[in-house]
C-alpha cells in the first residue's frame, strides 16, 4: 500500500469557488482512479496558527496505481490549475 499525502496553502486571494474546484476533484478521484483504496481530505480547522489550509491522504493499493494516478491527464489538468489559488503544495509518498 502506498500512502500519498498532500498539504496545500491557499493564497489569501483564493475564492471559495477555486477551493471547491480542488475539493470537488478530490471527491471525484474516489471513483475515477482504480487502485485508490481510501481517501480522506479536509480544510484546516485553524486550531493552530501557521497550519496549511487543507490536506488530503490517498491510499493506493500499490506503486503502479499511484503512478497511474500521478501521470493521468485529468489529474495533471487539475494540478495545472493549482498555481491560480495555491501558494504552496507539499507532497510525500510512503509505504504502509
Amino acid at each position: 500500500m502506498i500512502r500519498h499525502v498532500i498539504m496545500v496553502q491557499f493564497k489569501p486571494t483564493a475564492t471559495e469557488e477555486q477551493i471547491a474546484f480542488l475539493t470537488d476533484n478530490w471527491e471525484d478521484f474516489r471513483t475515477r482512479y482504480r487502485g485508490l483504496a481510501a481517501l480522506t481530505f479536509g480544510r484546516d480547522l485553524e486550531l493552530r496558527a501557521g497550519n496549511m489550509s487543507a490536506a488530503a491522504v490517498f491510499d493506493f493499493e500499490d506503486e503502479a496505481s499511484f503512478i497511474a494516478f500521478d501521470r493521468d491527464d485529468h489529474h495533471n489538468q487539475v494540478r495545472a490549475r493549482l498555481p491560480e489559488f495555491v501558494e504552496k503544495a507539499e507532497r510525500c509518498q510512503f509505504q504502509i
